[in-house]
């Protein structure tokens, strides 16, 4: 099969992360709103894994410019419909978007907030194109259990309104599984479907 038919095949997104999807020019323009302004190629420096990355530790320092533009409603609006906008042009009919609720409340948003900027977000776009949406919302592994907990309590408001589960993310070589009995157990009792990200 070739690249063309590929592309234009009708496709599900299961497994997308919000701030590791974001375009450059999405991320220069978010950065430019905060006064920050980057050639391209700097940029990329800083969004992209060297070839010699040695640890999923090191890959998610990557992460941290995108989570730097998604900490107010608009540049959590702008970044979801963005990623799905891009998602439907490559055909995407139905897609997953996961990320931190807690990632984006440094500058004063709750849980809440950030979920539901990010549903607008979503939903603008499914107005514009050939596309469905939902939302996991990840608990990290390097963050208390309280935090997460919360977080979860606040997304299950939520669940069926735009979120579909939760998930849980992050450094597990430093921080295992068997650590987070608590937060699934939690998720199961209330009802809301998970997944994990395990073995990397």
């Amino acid at each position: 099969m070739n690249r063309f038919v590929a592309y234009n095949m009708p496709k599900i997104e299961l497994h997308c992360h919000l701030d590791g999807s974001m375009s450059v020019d999405v991320i220069r323009e978010l950065l430019a709103k905060k006064g920050e302004n980057f050639e391209e190629k700097e940029l990329l420096t800083m969004l992209q894994a060297p070839v010699d990355c040695e640890s999923l530790a090191e890959y998610l320092k990557c992460f941290d410019t995108p989570i730097s533009c998604i900490q107010t409603k608009e540049g959590l609006r702008i970044a979801a419909e963005d990623l799905a906008l891009t998602a439907a042009k490559e055909q995407v009919k139905y897609l997953e978007v996961r990320f931190a609720p807690s990632f984006s409340t440094a500058e004063g948003l709750s849980v809440r907030d950030v979920i539901e900027s990010v549903q607008e977000g979503l939903s603008s776009a499914e107005q514009k194109a050939d596309i469905y949406t939902g939302i996991i919302v990840c608990g990290m592994r390097h963050l208390d259990m309280e935090t997460n907990l919360r977080m979860l309590k606040d997304a299950r408001e939520l669940y069926g309104y735009g979120v579909v589960g939760c998930d849980m993310a992050g450094d597990e070589k430093a921080f295992p599984n068997s650590l987070y009995a608590d937060f699934f157990a939690k998720a199961k009792e209330y009802g809301m479907p998970y997944t994990i990200h395990a073995g990397e």
